[in-house]
């Protein structure tokens, strides 16, 4: 199901290069019943052999399924029915996408350019707490009340979220 946060023209396959090994697992592995998922990312796979090799590295647990992919996808693919593939494999994986593309996940989800920082701020008082965000993501939770709150630790066991956690230029942030 689409969330239609992204433009699928935007992306080339070269985003997969982007993600962790728990989201490659995911979409290797949880979209068997979607129709047409499996035969468009096999495309997509023989098509870029830098992205199904990354998906073995990154996700050695994948490798068998990956290569069934790939050794079923269609030879003599068209560049137009590769990007055919291509658009619907990302329609399908929007949601994936935006997470290791944070500057499109702030501007085209609700849930989080909708996001009041009162209605946590109302929920208790951080004022001179220590605080612990687990599982911090963009670390939006963690900013909110940084200016609150004694010390702030936000631990983001995702690397590519941790990265994007650490990107933000906030004065008085040690990282451990």
């Amino acid at each position: 199901m689409s969330f239609n946060w992204i433009n699928v023209g935007d992306y080339t396959s070269n985003i997969f290069l982007l993600m962790d090994r728990w989201l490659i697992r995911y979409i290797v592995h949880q979209y068997e019943d979607h129709q047409n998922f499996d035969e468009n990312l096999g495309i997509i796979l023989a098509y870029n052999p830098t992205v199904a090799w990354y998906f073995g590295k990154r996700a050695p647990e994948t490798i068998e399924k990956r290569d069934r992919l790939i050794a079923n996808a269609p030879k003599g693919l068209t560049d137009k029915e590769i990007r055919l593939a291509e658009d619907f494999v990302f329609d399908v994986l929007d949601w994936a996408i935006v997470l290791v593309d944070p500057d499109v996940m702030n501007s085209n989800c609700n849930y989080i350019y909708n996001w009041d920082k009162d209605r946590l701020l109302e929920l208790a008082d951080f004022s001179d707490k220590v605080v612990l965000d687990v599982g911090a993501g963009t670390g939006r939770l963690a900013f909110a009340v940084a200016h609150l709150a004694k010390h702030v630790y936000a631990s983001e066991p995702v690397e590519t979220r941790f990265r994007i956690l650490l990107s933000h230029e906030f004065s008085g942030w040690r990282y451990l």
